[in-house]
């Protein structure tokens, strides 16, 4: 909930109070007009503050944006396991399929290869801006997304999906799953996916990842979130 939010929230929570209990005590003492006035405000603040509650919870819960453009906002899922023993209060983990790394520094590249930045990622109190670059089998552009902005290469790719407003699942032209992200919860993100450039493939799966011929898992990167897979040539 942003700032605007809650005293919004808040002050129409408390004018309801306020007009409520004067309607009690104009009531007590016969005061008629000074009585329908306050119980008419009363009832005024008191949908307002509902509208207002309402409107946060769906601003949270449902996604009127177009498919494909705007903020990640973070769920309430539970944290996966996570390797690493001490993670400092406020940082974001960023769970490559079972191996985390974390960070305070935004906005960070996640993922380069060969100078090419496929990966990165910026927290503000709006949600995730994701900027990414994902190729297909034939290195070419499947989905590029720019702070935010996500754009599909209308010729080569099979779906996209955006089914909240946590999550960006995009499919190629034979079905896989090439990029996942979910916004786990204000502290977790999750980040799935086949990256590949100039001959170096990436893959993120749920119980394992590959670099290359290198695989690994549950693997502690640590607080490197600037750096997490970087590969020079």
């Amino acid at each position: 909930m942003s700032f605007f939010e809650a005293v919004s929230q808040s002050i129409t929570t408390i004018l309801f109070a306020v007009f409520l209990a004067l309607t009690i005590l104009f009531y007590q003492e016969r005061q008629q007009t000074f009585f329908l006035w306050c119980f008419l405000l009363a009832w005024v603040f008191g949908f307002g503050s509902v509208g207002v509650a309402i409107t946060i919870w769906m601003k949270h819960h449902i996604l009127l944006e177009p498919e494909l453009h705007g903020f990640l906002i973070p769920a309430n899922d539970p944290s996966p396991v996570n390797p690493c023993q001490h993670v400092p209060q406020g940082a974001l983990s960023v769970y490559f399929g079972n191996s985390v790394a974390f960070g305070t520094m935004f906005p960070a590249s996640i993922i380069n290869v060969a100078g090419e930045e496929l990966l990165a990622m910026n927290k503000t109190e709006d949600g995730i801006s994701i900027s990414c670059k994902v190729f297909s089998r034939d290195s070419r552009v499947v989905a590029e997304i720019i702070d935010n902005e996500f754009h599909i290469n209308a010729n080569n790719y099979f779906r996209k999906k955006r089914p909240d407003a946590h999550s960006l699942t995009v499919y190629d032209e034979h079905g896989r799953k090439i990029l996942h992200v979910r916004y786990l919860n204000p502290s977790a993100v999750k980040v799935l996916g086949i990256f590949s450039y100039a001959g170096h493939p990436i893959i993120i799966q749920e119980d394992f990842q590959r670099i290359g011929p290198s695989r690994f898992e549950r693997q502690c990167i640590g607080d490197n979130l600037g750096a997490a897979i970087n590969l020079s040539n």
